[in-house]
C-alpha cells in the first residue's frame, strides 16, 4: 500500500507544470521521497532553470 501510494504521489507531481513546482520537485527528491526516471528528471530540472530565471525559486 505504501510503494502504491508513493507512486501515485509522485506521478502526481510530476505532472505539476507550473514553474516553481520544480523546486517543490526537487525538495521532495532530496528528502528521499521521490525518485523520478532520469528523463523525468530532466524535466525538473529544466523547470527548475525556468523557475530560477522567473524568480521563483533557486537552483540547488
Amino acid at each position: 500500500m505504501e510503494v502504491e501510494a508513493i507512486s501515485a504521489l509522485r506521478n502526481a507531481f510530476l505532472s505539476l507544470n507550473m514553474p516553481q513546482d520544480a523546486v517543490f520537485l526537487q525538495v521532495l527528491a532530496l528528502q528521499g521521497f521521490i525518485a523520478p526516471p532520469s528523463d523525468a528528471w530532466k524535466i525538473v530540472n529544466d523547470r527548475a532553470q525556468i523557475s530560477f530565471a522567473r524568480g521563483y525559486g533557486t537552483l540547488q
